[in-house]
């Protein structure tokens, strides 16, 4: 009896044993996890990303690879970013109104490579007047396709748009084609009566041009409310939204 006791007791001290060594077990293995990998597993690669339809540098594109390393080009298209070394990697150059690139790069010292994106389709607005910041006023903006949309403007409210213009004919009837449909726009829109299209007043009214050929006047079903009808998009050079009202507006050219 007293043997199985002693024997009972020198088990469970070393259990205790075993439990107070296992924080310090763990803490050691932490460490390990801790420690920084080698700064030698990269390499620099850099390149100029460019217009391929004009060879001129692209500022502010952005350059990704491995899906995670990003760095953006300076004033002359130029870029530099982090690659892992030996290894071959997706590199993908991209810019809001071109087509994306991609292509692999072996993680090699002093890694080179140069991009020439491909522009997307845009559409351009001309207006009866110059607008703009003062000394900087045109009359003419290029948009990026992509960002360009109809809407209207509910005061208090916001813009409510779309790809589709919203438009009443003659007759009465609505006609809602999508932006990639419509070749010309032509205005300035201006106050006409139409009570089939709007009972409340006047409506404002411009020339539609499909890419079918047909042409015929439109009447914008959300002016007959009294909101403000616009055109708006990204600037293909600035990168900035645009807002135009299409009383200010004398052509729109479709891709």
């Amino acid at each position: 009896m007293i043997l199985s006791r002693l024997i009972r007791r020198s088990a469970i001290a070393g259990v205790a044993i075993v439990v107070a060594l296992f924080p310090l077990a763990a803490q050691t293995v932490g460490r390990h996890r801790a420690v920084a990998p080698p700064s030698n597993i990269t390499v620099t690669l850099t390149g100029i990303i460019t217009d391929a339809s004009n060879g001129q540098p692209l500022a502010n594109a952005q350059v990704s690879a491995e899906g995670r390393k990003s760095a953006v080009t300076d004033s002359t298209g130029a870029y530099t970013i982090k690659i892992t070394k030996n290894l071959n990697v997706a590199v993908t150059a991209e810019q809001f109104a071109y087509n994306p690139q991609t292509t692999v790069i072996f993680g090699a010292e002093n890694a080179h490579a140069n991009f020439a994106l491909t522009p997307k389709a845009t559409i351009t607005v001309k207006l009866t007047k110059p607008q703009g910041d003062p000394g900087k006023e045109k009359d003419t903006f290029v948009l990026d396709v992509d960002s360009s949309q109809f809407a209207y403007l509910i005061p208090f409210s916001g813009y409510i748009r779309g790809d589709a213009g919203n438009f009443c004919k003659d007759d009465g009837t609505s006609i809602t084609p999508d932006k990639h449909a419509i070749k010309r726009i032509l205005g300035p829109a201006v106050p006409a009566d139409n009570a089939g299209c709007c009972k409340l007043g006047p409506v404002m009214k411009a020339q539609l041009e499909l890419k079918t050929g047909e042409s015929f006047p439109v009447y914008f079903n959300d002016s007959c409310f009294g909101n403000e009808v616009d055109f708006l998009g990204r600037e293909k050079s600035s990168g900035q939204y645009q807002y135009f009202r299409f009383a200010d507006i004398a052509e729109i050219d479709f891709p």
